[in-house]
């Protein structure tokens, strides 16, 4: 279903909630019909690669916190989605966490943030024990991690440019790329009030962010989650592993060690040689290495691009409908660092971005 300028704004308006209270059989009357067609389509994709892609969404609210649906709401809607993990990362709440535990693919988290304004957010995925420290004395991002770390979580940066219609300064993002932290995990990717299409300009500027913390050599894994209020907002953008079988342990793995994609709809696959997303390889300088990027949509490829050191190196427009694509090209390692990374546009704006494969020449 393609939505004109009108209905987008009307389902990211934040205020929706209160203007349509009443009127829910209307919003899910309209947004099940947008779910049906974005499932639908993903399963047309995983037909065409012939692989299992698990979907998995880690950011999101619920009425513990200022989310405006219940954990039953969200799972019936992870289920028609088509989701396999859902991660409700409640602010300042690990309440929802053995509630969560009743259903298979609800999962627990949190999410926590200091008493500046603005300021950044970190979720926390794995957390369900309480945090001791409040918003005041958490005065940095490097806190953050430590308190969510401390509780055997998984700190994710969340949403470092802002999100739709609330932008942070320059100074605010600019402490994202003062994080001392060499490796971590960060949220490029935000749908937060965005129910049709998630990508906005904060996302922009998120991954403009991702390509110079990479290029700083940070071995930054990046992720896209929903960041959802709303029962309708689940899946808007979710984070895409190529495995036959996993738990949500398992995935969780794997999406912390960057072997995954995040996407609101098409499958993107990077490999350099014989090595997969995320991971690092050191080969002498001058070294050829040969990229495989697998793009796949059923609804169609506009382009397809591979990225080098925040430069795109090759991209390729389709004039007619192209399902799937296989871009293939040697490289030259003349750097002592360089890295790789593969994105794609569908003809309707659908997009999809692999996680990076950096390489040490020696």
């Amino acid at each position: 279903m393609t939505a004109d300028f009108k209905t987008r704004e009307l389902f990211e308006d934040p205020d929706l909630y209160k203007r349509l209270k009443g009127c829910d059989s209307v919003v899910r009357s309209v947004m099940s019909h947008c779910q049906n067609d974005r499932r639908e389509r993903f399963q047309h994709t995983t037909d065409i690669l012939g692989k299992k892609i698990f979907r998995c969404d880690l950011h999101s609210h619920s009425t513990y916190s200022d989310g405006k649906s219940d954990l039953n709401e969200l799972a019936e809607w992870v289920e028609k989605e088509g989701l396999d993990l859902l991660a409700i990362t409640d602010h300042w709440s690990v309440e929802q966490a053995p509630e969560c535990k009743e259903y298979e693919k609800l999962y627990f988290g949190i999410e926590i943030s200091n008493s500046l304004k603005p300021r950044h957010h970190v979720v926390g995925i794995s957390v369900e024990d309480p945090i001791a420290d409040t918003a005041d004395t958490i005065d940095s991002v490097e806190n953050m991690f430590r308190a969510i770390e401390a509780k055997g979580g998984i700190p994710i940066l969340a949403h470092p440019a802002g999100w739709y219609k609330n932008p942070y300064d320059r100074g605010l993002i600019a402490e994202a790329e003062q994080f001392d932290n060499q490796q971590f995990i960060m949220e490029v990717g935000n749908g937060a009030v965005n129910s049709l299409d998630y990508f906005d300009e904060q996302d922009h500027q998120a991954l403009l962010l991702w390509d110079r913390l990479l290029g700083q050599k940070k071995n930054v894994k990046a992720v896209g989650n929903s960041d959802a209020h709303h029962y309708w907002q689940v899946g808007t953008v979710w984070n895409g592993v190529a495995v036959e079988s996993a738990d949500a342990q398992e995935l969780l793995r794997l999406i912390s060690a960057g072997r995954s994609f995040f996407s609101n709809g098409p499958i993107c696959d990077l490999h350099v040689n014989d090595h997969s997303m995320g991971e690092t390889l050191a080969v002498p300088r001058g070294t050829r290495v040969t990229i495989k990027a697998d793009f796949y949509d059923s609804a169609g490829l506009a382009w397809v691009r591979l990225i080098r050191d925040a430069r795109c190196v090759k991209q390729i427009f389709f004039e007619s409908t192209v399902e799937s694509y296989i871009l293939e090209t040697d490289e030259v390692v003349d750097n002592a660092f360089c890295y790789f990374r593969a994105e794609c546009l569908t003809i309707d704006s659908h997009r999809a971005y692999s996680n990076a494969i950096r390489i040490c020449a020696q």
